[in-house]
């Protein structure tokens, strides 16, 4: 995994790119001026953080964006701008990414950009370790679960709903059902 910060306040697609005619009357979108800033100052923190990396593999992507205030946003505005930013110099191409999350948070004194990137590899690995790790618990402890004071919670009674009530549902706890 890599992680990648980019101090400031996060850039929104609408601010780097613009709307304009070319020679022939049609209307097209280019970078802005400070859109053309915005990516140079992405490439200085991805190349200080992990160099020219370009993977080639398909890649899984956590985005957590860290706003001065608490104004509403559509993160969706922030990712096409900063997932073009990091073509070529992390991925060959955007296209490579298989999954995607963002998040927004509110950090007054510290706004920025953290990007997570994993390869499948190691999502594959990681799963694999979780997976072998729950296995070696339940082997050798046979799990209890208890309330506050120690004792095991009461179970309730599973009884069979008719199908005419509740279409589609086969159980409910007793007493929950009205």
């Amino acid at each position: 995994m890599w992680i990648i910060t980019i101090p400031g306040k996060p850039e929104s697609v609408n601010h780097i790119y613009r709307s304009g005619k070319n020679a022939s009357g049609q209307t097209r979108r280019f970078l802005s001026a400070a859109g053309k800033q915005f990516k140079k100052r992405v490439a200085v923190f991805c190349l200080a953080t992990c160099g020219r990396m370009q993977l080639t593999e398909p890649v899984l992507v956590e985005i957590r964006y860290y706003f001065p205030d608490n104004r509403r946003r559509d993160v969706t505005n922030y990712d096409k701008a900063i997932l073009d930013a990091m073509s070529g110099l992390v991925w060959e191409d955007d296209d490579q990414i298989v999954a995607a999350s963002f998040h927004k948070y509110v950090s007054p004194k510290a706004p920025r950009t953290e990007i997570r990137i994993f390869t499948m590899e190691e999502i594959h690995e990681a799963y694999q370790s979780f997976v072998l790790a729950v296995r070696r618990h339940t082997d050798h402890k046979r799990l209890h679960i208890t309330d506050e004071s120690g004792r095991k919670p009461a179970c309730r009674k599973r009884t069979q709903i008719p199908e005419t009530d509740s279409p589609g549902r086969d159980m409910v706890e007793s007493g929950s059902a009205s």
